[in-house]
């Protein structure tokens, strides 16, 4: 695994605690502290896994471009 700088942050005031966004980090970036996920690791793959499961977007990834997330359908 690459370790890279780690630009995952977390809005504690948003986040309900459920832990999904530590469930699904592949580099165990995040951990639960005090029924909220917060950021405790030191490397990041940066890939966004714990963005995109949060229900409440408490989670963001500095280092991604968020308008890489916009869709456009296929008609």
């Amino acid at each position: 695994m690459v370790a890279r700088t780690v630009t995952t942050v977390i809005d504690p005031e948003r986040c309900i605690g459920c832990g999904e966004c530590v469930r699904v980090c592949p580099s165990q970036t995040i951990a639960m502290q005090n029924g909220k996920a917060a950021v405790t690791g030191e490397r990041s793959l940066g890939c966004g896994h714990c963005a995109a499961v949060c229900p409440v977007e408490a989670v963001r990834v500095e280092a991604l471009d968020p308008g890489s997330f916009r869709f456009h359908s296929f008609d």
